[in-house]
């Protein structure tokens, strides 16, 4: 079983028998989840409406197919792409913006305030 937080940097696995499904922000030291990778929900192509939960938790998606995404933020939200495990950032909405190319079984990663809204376009 695996799981990933890009604000941690890095990939957990159960220890002791236990899995541990909490991290802390690096930037305001609250503590988020972070998801099993088998739970993760698939993105398809087409538009996509995510709204950050009233808890505030991040979300991600993975995609099923390679496309072109792009996206649309509110308030203090941000998206991360990474194509797998171990590997660098594709897309960082804090440097990047616009489009980007990505590849079948990507992880979107999404953060933001309570109500926040991240539009995200696949084609």
């Amino acid at each position: 079983m695996r799981g990933f937080s890009p604000l941690a940097g890095s990939w957990t696995r159960e220890r002791g028998g236990r899995f541990h499904g909490k991290v802390v922000r690096q930037e305001d030291r609250r503590p988020c989840r972070f998801y099993i990778e088998e739970a993760i929900e698939p993105l398809a192509e087409g538009s996509t409406l995510v709204a950050i939960g009233a808890d505030g938790e991040n979300e991600w998606l993975k995609t099923v197919s390679e496309g072109i995404l792009s996206f649309e933020l509110t308030g203090k939200s941000r998206v991360v792409v990474l194509p797998g495990p171990e590997t660098p950032p594709l897309y960082d909405s804090v440097v990047d913006d616009g489009e980007v190319y990505v590849p079948e079984g990507s992880f979107i990663f999404l953060a933001g305030d309570p109500g926040d809204l991240i539009h995200i376009s696949m084609r």
